[in-house]
């Protein structure tokens, strides 16, 4: 079975077994979560593409993933972590800044904090704006894969279901190698942060940051830059944006599956073990 008859089998599997009444693949506008966008721009079942906007990230990254989505036909939802809202309808906006001005920068003992207030809560409105009956399931398709990480294989759920969602990572069994000839054969389109950054830019938050980070993000974007460096006078915490004692994290995390407690967060949780 080829890689991506093996993607389609378990997208398919996961779709009979749950039936979802929204399917929605979730992008960072990464080069790899390019590639379930283009896998599965076409399948009838699909309702749209989501973009979770973090409000700490590269400025180059959203204009990216809309451009993308429209190359590949897709619908386009984005959710803003400024413009949460609670249950009943309230403002209840993220704001990476003002968390940073009272708490001082995250580190990785709180990467899963920075995690639900930036994405958790926006995949939250996502599943109250679809949901409608008690029985509705909601599949998050991700690029998910067991491969990101030599310490992860052998952990992965290609399918996962909490409570209305239905995580699904249809290219969990592909190396780094098979998802960059996928890119390459299909000329799909490079996220020009990472070029720079060696990341996909979307989420910005430092909680697993290396030293010298702060220096790449300041040369290639100023403006975030000089965010960074201005919310680094203003924090109470005695150390800087890439400035945390180094720590093996591993055990923060071990036994998840691919998906884990932070599902959109695996590359940065990988970077955070090397």
């Amino acid at each position: 079975m080829t890689l991506i008859a093996d993607a389609y089998r378990i997208l398919e599997a996961a779709l009979a077994e749950h039936e979802p009444t929204h399917v929605f693949i979730l992008t960072s506008g990464g080069n790899d979560s390019a590639v379930p966008l283009h896998l599965f721009r076409k399948h009838p079942s699909v309702t749209a593409a989501v973009h979770i906007d973090t409000g700490i990230k590269a400025p180059d990254v959203e204009p990216h993933v809309v451009r993308v989505c429209a190359a590949f036909g897709l619908p386009l939802l984005i959710y803003r972590a400024m413009e949460h809202t609670k249950a009943d309808g309230s403002p209840d906006p993220q704001s990476y800044d003002d968390y940073g001005r009272k708490h001082g920068f995250p580190g990785p003992p709180q990467h899963t904090r920075m995690y639900n207030r930036l994405k958790e809560r926006q995949l939250e409105r996502l599943i109250r704006d679809h949901k409608k009956g008690f029985k509705d399931r909601i599949a998050l398709v991700t690029g998910a894969r067991k491969h990101e990480s030599r310490r992860r294989m052998g952990y992965t759920d290609e399918t996962q279901r909490f409570g209305a969602r239905v995580w699904i990572a249809p290219v969990a069994n592909w190396t780094n190698d098979a998802m960059a000839l996928y890119r390459k054969h299909y000329d799909l389109p490079e996220n020009p942060a990472s070029k720079h950054l060696g990341m996909s830019g979307e989420c910005l938050c430092g909680a697993f940051a290396k030293p010298g980070e702060l220096d790449r993000i300041a040369a290639r974007y100023p403006e975030l830059g000089e965010r960074l460096r201005r919310l680094e006078r203003e924090s109470p915490a005695p150390w800087g944006y890439d400035g945390r004692p180094a720590r093996d994290w591993m055990e923060m995390t071990r036994g998840q599956g691919v998906l884990g407690l932070t599902p959109l967060c695996t590359s940065c949780v990988n970077r955070g073990r090397v």
